[in-house]
């Protein structure tokens, strides 16, 4: 077992995580974030702990988790949208916080520098001193985390919050595919937890790509014509003219409080650029407080013109089929 562990650690992770060269391989994963108002946003990050069942007792108090009452592991990962895995940490003491793993994170300074995602370009919807709207276009990629939006208004929260579950669904995919994650690990020394999580990493990835659920698909095919309503029962139980398909419990619960998405938008700090249409924007360049401004406004303003939409794998290609081995 340790020598398959040895080969997924090294061999398969480093086949199955290969990190982007340049912004054209991110644009499928930043257009299906473009749809929930959120242009320029490649992944969504997180870390979580992983239970040492037997830590060598001079390191129990380095690993001495807040969240759970062991010695733990904490790795920092980032997904896509389609759960895709692009990176991982190797494994941090469980007593490090979000902020001092970022610092050892080769992905986040991959990020933060901006060099290698320059030619990823997206749009972002403003409003002109004049009342006018005019669109600027900015170059480089983010990264969704919890913090993104947390003073923002309420409808920006909820679909930020719902995309965040990207990398929360990961972990939980992950602990219940492989049980050694949630049941603890019962193996010596730290150097076997981490491979132990990189393997399955790895195997996820793997499993996605023999699956073919990383891949787009044309949902649109799906859509025929016995999935509409009779004329008949339009007038007779719709009460004239209806939408064609059945949406019947389609929307917002009613433990959901809607609100507007206008709220406070925040005021450029330093770093604000005021650009021109024609001009290039980078985004590692602005201040936090200024880009988070910009991207409160264009989902404002998508918002009302009814464009925000949930992400989907749009594509030329059907689903593939999965055929029980």
């Amino acid at each position: 077992m340790h020598v398959y562990l040895v080969w997924g650690a090294m061999t398969m992770y480093n086949k199955y995580f290969v990190l982007p060269a340049d912004g054209s391989e991110v644009k499928e994963w930043a257009d299906e974030y473009a749809m929930a108002g959120f242009p320029g946003c490649i992944s969504s990050g997180d870390a979580t702990h992983i239970g040492m069942l037997r830590c060598h007792h001079r390191l129990k108090q380095h690993h001495k988790s807040f969240k759970l009452n062991m010695p733990t592991r904490t790795y920092n990962m980032h997904v896509t949208h389609r759960r895709r895995i692009l990176h991982s940490t190797p494994g941090h003491p469980g007593r490090w916080n979000d902020q001092s793993l970022q610092r050892f994170d080769s992905y986040c300074s991959l990020l933060y520098e901006g060099d290698r995602f320059q030619d990823l370009v997206f749009e972002l919807n403003q409003l002109s001193s004049d009342g006018s709207m005019k669109t600027v276009r900015y170059c480089g990629a983010w990264e969704m985390r919890w913090s993104t939006t947390a003073t923002c208004p309420d409808a920006l929260q909820q679909m930020d919050r719902v995309l965040q579950k990207d990398v929360e669904c990961t972990f939980g995919i992950l602990k219940v595919r492989f049980r050694v994650l949630k049941t603890e690990i019962p193996l010596h020394g730290v150097d076997v937890c981490d491979r132990i999580w990189l393997t399955c990493c790895a195997l996820h990835n793997f499993l996605l790509e023999e699956d073919g659920l990383d891949e787009r698909w044309n949902a649109s095919r799906y859509l025929f014509e016995e999935g509409t309503h009779d004329e008949e029962d339009r007038r007779r139980y719709l009460g004239g003219p209806a939408a064609l398909h059945d949406t019947s419990g389609v929307g917002v619960g009613t433990d959901v409080q809607r609100s507007d998405c206008l709220g406070t938008v925040f005021e450029g700090g330093g770093g604000g650029q005021n650009a021109d249409e024609d001009e290039l924007v980078y985004v590692q360049k602005l201040d936090l407080t200024y880009f988070k401004s910009k991207l409160v406004g264009h989902f404002d303003i998508c918002w009302k013109q009814h464009k925000i939409r949930w992400p989907s794998r749009t594509g030329s290609d059907p689903p593939p089929t999965i055929y029980e081995h």
